[in-house]
């Protein structure tokens, strides 16, 4: 009982480590009023997200957007968005577990 408390303890904290770890980076210029842009079109991505990540992204990203006022359109745009992902897969073994 003791060791599966101790073992859900630990993965607990490896969990929010790796959580905590995610970076993002973002982009733009700082002189820009945005005040300007009411509509918005999605480019294509050069670095898609694999399977269905890339879609969650973009619905995320479009609630936003919606919710903050913007029109998402097909054509003539104010501004336009892409995703671009990048993923680096690591590989731990763990002794005793």
């Amino acid at each position: 009982m003791k060791a599966s408390i101790s073992t859900i303890l630990v993965v607990a904290m490896l969990m929010a480590t790796a959580a905590l770890a995610q970076k993002v980076n973002i982009d733009w210029d700082r002189g820009t009023d945005f005040s300007e842009f009411h509509t918005y079109a999605w480019q294509p991505s050069t670095h898609p997200a694999t399977g269905l990540w890339d879609q969650r992204i973009i619905d995320a990203v479009n609630t936003q957007l919606q919710a903050k006022g913007y029109k998402l359109v097909e054509s003539n745009p104010t501004c336009g968005w892409f995703t671009a992902t990048a993923f680096r897969e690591i590989s731990r073994s763990w002794a005793g577990l």
